[in-house]
């Protein structure tokens, strides 16, 4: 498949889970919360103390939770570095599975012992992800492979957590409404689409020889990923080329390899937007954990199970927004209009801002993103109350320092976000692929900090004004 042939993704129907399930699933996490969240560790503070229990009880419950901590580890732009270094084991740590079990569910899918279909098979993982583990193997005629397999019962167990969290998660969202909390409901939400998607790796299959179209046809040699085997694969197992490398925030395992990362990250970066401006896909979970740095000086981008795909009209937004940031002045009203299209006169109106300092708040937001160096973007700062003062043509707001203050600040910001939550773009498929968008942005703020702090996402505005009118053919 090439890259213009398109990519089809078919979601399988999670199971519904019975009350008791869902009980037992929540009684689990109650008392793994209760165990960890009591204990002090000596000479640590509050937030470290709360990190560690959080991770901990992610440790226990696995799955779903996982999720959450990896998008903590990968983002110290948004959590800070501390929090990120607590939660970085969630990209590749997870709990373990027993032997007996991969044998036995490699044997079920593929149907045969697993001497006969592999040569050799490492009974130890080489990595342990939220709904998989991967097994390193080699076929018979020597090719060194990569198996993926999922976890026994993860279907059930991941609707279970919906079931918990997605009522959680919209009542903090509507109730705390402010930081990470308001984005909660569109994370759920994105979450129940995203592993309907991910357990059946046939998709994921697929959206590998879609990656290597997109690569072949940019004949870009810096970025590789790995081939899937089709007789060694099915919905519940996938074999693909195994590819060795250190993970792209593993530092000193880099210089050890005697590897610049600066230019594999750009290149990286080039291709993502390629494939999204071309074709509307993208991949959907760069966190630090898919993204190795090879011996022979390559970016590995690996697992494809979360691939992103713009409807025609979000993507246009996006095109518009990248237009904008590249110097279109005319975008940024159309980028406003479009936001205000989406979710009405509650995302506006409650911020008290007239529509040409509308326009000024969105692009305050959005232009730094793309073009302010990584070493200076601050992601905590670009949705905070200094924004709204700007926005309406004074001077940033000093901190908020009175409690009468972050009370006032507060019942704003659940007014503004009750209003959204009753519109009916809140939610919908523009939010949730938007959250996507919105989360690999992040992903590549933490890259661009290690390697390109002077380096703004779009590094050379003539390559992406030439990605956005010519597209891949």
């Amino acid at each position: 498949m090439s890259a213009v042939d398109g990519l089809c993704i078919e979601p399988m129907a999670l199971p519904v889970p019975s009350r008791r399930v869902v009980a037992t699933r929540l009684a689990q996490g109650l008392r793994s919360a209760a165990t960890h969240l009591g204990r002090r560790p000596a000479r640590s503070t509050p937030r470290q103390r709360w990190a560690a229990a959080a991770r901990s009880v992610f440790d226990d419950l696995g799955g779903t939770f996982t999720k959450f901590g990896q998008l903590f580890g990968s983002a110290p732009g948004l959590f800070g570095a501390d929090i990120a270094a607590e939660f970085r084991g969630c990209l590749d740590a997870g709990p373990l599975v027993l032997f007996t079990q991969v044998r036995a569910a490699v044997e079920a899918e593929l149907g045969g012992p697993l001497a006969e279909l592999f040569a050799t098979f490492e009974p130890q993982p080489v990595a342990a992800a939220s709904l998989a583990v991967v097994h390193r193997a080699t076929l018979h005629d020597g090719t060194t492979v990569a198996v993926k397999v999922l976890r026994p019962g993860i279907e059930l167990s991941i609707a279970a957590d919906l079931a918990i969290l997605r009522p959680l998660f919209w009542f903090l969202g509507r109730q705390v409404a402010i930081g990470i909390a308001s984005a909660l409901p569109a994370l759920a939400d994105g979450l129940a689409v995203q592993v309907a998607e991910e357990l059946d790796l046939t998709n994921e299959a697929r959206a590998l020889l879609w990656a290597q179209g997109v690569l072949d046809q940019m004949e870009i040699a810096e970025i590789v990923v790995p081939r899937p085997v089709p007789d060694r694969s099915s919905r519940r197992v996938l074999t693909m080329t195994f590819i060795e490398g250190v993970t792209v925030d593993d530092a000193a395992g880099i210089v050890q390899l005697g590897i610049d990362p600066a230019p594999l990250v750009r290149a990286c970066v080039k291709v993502w937007f390629a494939g999204l401006l071309a074709t509307g896909v993208f991949h959907g979970d760069i966190h630090a954990g898919n993204m190795f740095v090879t011996p022979t000086g390559q970016l590995a981008m690996l697992d494809w199970g979360i691939v992103g795909r713009l409807d025609e009209e979000t993507g246009h937004f996006f095109r518009r927004c990248l237009e904008a940031a590249l110097g279109d002045e005319s975008g940024w009203q159309e980028v406003a209009d479009h936001v205000e299209h989406m979710y009405g006169s509650a995302v506006r109106e409650p911020l008290g801002l007239t529509e040409e300092q509308w326009v000024t708040f969105v692009r305050l937001q959005v232009e730094p993103l793309f073009l302010t160096p990584f070493g200076q973007v601050d992601l905590r700062m670009l949705m905070g109350e200094g924004t709204l003062d700007l926005a309406r043509g004074g001077a940033t707001a000093p901190p908020l320092k009175t409690r009468a203050e972050k009370i006032r600040f507060w019942l704003s910001e659940r007014r503004r976000v009750a209003a959204l939550f009753d519109s009916d773009g809140f939610g919908g498929d523009f939010d949730r692929v938007n959250f996507l968008l919105t989360k690999q942005l992040v992903y590549f703020d933490r890259y661009g900090k290690l390697y390109l702090p002077d380096t703004p996402l779009l590094y050379d505005p003539d390559a992406f004004r030439a990605l956005i009118e010519t597209p891949i053919s």
